[in-house]
């Protein structure tokens, strides 16, 4: 397939290397970049995608090794599959030169050193350093990867119990590498009037009821994300809400990081217009849970969730096949607003 036009506009970053950019930290750039380098310079949207391609499959084992340390294999097994079988991770997201790409990779990589961090080497400096550098990929990659400090804030706030790491220089080193990340984007800002700050502040703000916004909040995820993930999705997160005073550890912590994106973007999308992969990050904690829990129905009956895994494989591999043959081919004329 052809770039895109958001693609053809982020290859320009290529071609102007900066600090960062209006719209977008540096991250795009630099793995479109390395790309084009490990093909010997080739231009082609092939070489521009493949630094995408490599991380998405690198997201892919690390959601599989951080479901498998604390759900079993065969968790992590399921959870990688979920995320394969997503319209936007596995067909936009982990091969076309879109932000999203990298940043559910270091995304990927920050929980799951919050989670060694915070349950396992809750003492240990070094474990959250870890989490530190993973963050500072993150918030070079996507301006949404301050929910992610931001959900495990919430954690702290709402878990008496985890107040105590507080007392521990670790959090503290993690928020000083992690805000690294932030440095190349401070410095264009700087050169620039702050222009990406003001734009990005004018999206989240508004003062008039977004019938527009609410419905790409709340429709947009199924579309993207496939009903058959959405939905299963969704069931654990309420599942663990109904009884979040008597959850505890990981589980909690999951259903935090997930409720900071999806209650923020919900506020934004009641009086501005969204784009409906904004709130996605916020299904991505819950990936692990649901690895679990079709784990553990594959040992009642795993005739029937191999069935099911069949059919949701399928159903992604008929829907990219048409759209490659409407985007190679303009099968259907679409009228033009």
């Amino acid at each position: 397939m052809e770039l895109g036009n958001d693609e053809a506009y982020h290859y320009q970053y290529t071609v102007h290397p900066d600090w960062s950019y209006f719209d977008h930290p540096p991250m795009l750039m630099w793995v479109a970049s390395t790309g084009r380098a490990l093909c010997g310079g080739w231009l082609h949207p092939l070489s521009l995608r493949l630094g995408f391609m490599l991380l998405f499959a690198g997201s892919t084992w690390v959601l599989f090794d951080w479901t498998s340390r604390w759900f079993g294999e065969q968790a992590g097994f399921y959870a990688a599959l979920a995320i394969n079988l997503t319209a936007y991770y596995a067909a936009a997201a982990g091969a076309f030169v879109l932000p999203d790409g990298p940043f559910l990779f270091f995304a990927l990589l920050t929980m799951r050193a919050l989670c060694e961090a915070l349950f396992r080497a809750e003492r240990s400096t070094l474990a959250w350093v870890w989490v530190g550098l993973a963050c500072a990929g993150a918030m070079a990659s996507k301006y949404h990867g301050i929910l992610l400090p931001l959900g495990t804030v919430f954690y702290v706030l709402v878990t008496p119990a985890a107040w105590r790491i507080l007392r521990t220089p670790g959090p503290y080193l993690a928020a000083v590498l992690g805000a690294l990340g932030l440095t190349p984007v401070l410095i264009w800002n700087a050169q620039h009037d702050w222009a990406s700050f003001a734009f990005q502040g004018s999206r989240a703000v508004g003062a008039q009821l977004s019938p527009a916004g609410l419905a790409a909040m709340l429709i947009g995820p199924i579309g993207y994300l496939l009903p058959w993930i959405w939905l299963p999705l969704v069931v654990v997160l309420f599942s663990r809400l109904r009884r979040f005073r008597n959850l505890e550890g990981l589980e909690r912590f999951l259903v935090c990081l997930a409720l900071v994106p999806l209650s923020l973007f919900f506020c934004v999308s009641c009086v501005r217009p969204i784009l409906p992969h904004w709130p996605l990050i916020g299904f991505v904690p819950l990936f692990p849970l649901v690895g679990a829990q079709w784990a553990a129905n594959a040992e009642r009956d795993p005739k029937l969730v191999r069935r099911w895994v069949a059919f949701m494989a399928g159903s992604l591999i008929v829907i990219a096949s048409l759209f490659v043959c409407q985007a190679r081919f303009g099968v259907v004329n679409f009228p033009i607003a």
